[in-house]
């Protein structure tokens, strides 16, 4: 009883039944959550938010009664929020962000990466969406929407790969000379075998994975005539996507660092 207690308690405040539901079914799956109400109106939002007290809560910026940026402003700031919207504009992003949302995601949302994103929420120390387990988080979510499965060794060494790219890769470091040898490295392997097995998982996600989430990330564009992107093209463009990401949430200028391929 006591550790059902200690569940992280989740609050969905979203206009879309179906959505809702999705999101419900997902969360009472895994176990790990209590989730404390679910509507579709503002009006019961606010009221369910006083009454149960929720550690997250999913919020539509575009509720009927009191819509999601009037909670956002009444929240009280131990609850944390993670913000929906089909209008996704670099000012409604700083503007819920100011204002003490916790993550900003655009519909449609992908129910795992958001579940991925509730879980991050409900830990007490993750208080910033830079926090270095939150970028891990965000490169793993990609990574395992485009279809690489997590048991092989090449999604390991691709996630640290890209981690590696957003963190510290030089522009003028090539991924032959600096990015295997440093994943090698951490991994006690080889940098042949770090090449191989991150192409190996590639060619696994283009293999099985799914097409629209390949096509929505990398729009075809892959310098060879195999139709996949090789290891350099992989890791720079999730490696930018992330980067964007945070430069959106935060608006902050991060270095543009494009990683040279080197073939």
């Amino acid at each position: 009883e006591t550790r059902m207690e200690k569940r992280p308690k989740i609050l969905l405040a979203d206009s879309s039944d179906e959505f809702r539901l999705l999101l419900r079914r997902a969360l009472e799956a895994c176990a790990e959550f209590e989730v404390t109400g679910d509507t579709g109106d503002g009006d019961e939002a606010w009221e369910l938010i006083q009454k149960t007290r929720p550690d997250v809560v999913v919020l539509d910026v575009i509720l009927p009664g009191i819509d999601g940026i009037t909670l956002l402003q009444r929240m009280p700031k131990t609850i944390k929020t993670i913000v929906l919207s089909a209008f996704c504009s670099q000012n409604m992003v700083q503007e819920v962000m100011q204002m003490g949302a916790w993550y900003f995601i655009p519909k449609p949302a992908h129910i795992d990466s958001l579940l991925d994103r509730i879980r991050q929420a409900a830990q007490p120390e993750n208080g910033n969406p830079l926090a270095l387990p939150t970028l891990e988080a965000d490169v793993t979510a990609i990574i395992h929407e485009i279809g690489v499965p997590a048991h092989v060794k090449g999604y390991q060494y691709l996630r640290e790969g890209i981690l590696f790219t957003i963190r510290d890769a030089d522009s003028t470091a090539g991924i032959t000379k600096v990015l295997y040898p440093t994943v090698a490295k951490k991994f006690s392997s080889t940098p042949s075998c770090v090449e191989r097995s991150m192409r190996h998982a590639i060619d696994i996600a283009w293999n099985r994975g799914d097409e629209d989430v390949q096509e929505k990330i990398f729009c075809g564009a892959f310098s060879g005539s195999t139709g996949r992107p090789t290891n350099g093209e992989f890791i720079a463009t999730i490696a930018e996507l992330v980067l964007q990401q945070i430069n959106l949430m935060f608006g902050s200028e991060i270095k543009k660092r494009k990683l040279v391929v080197v073939h």
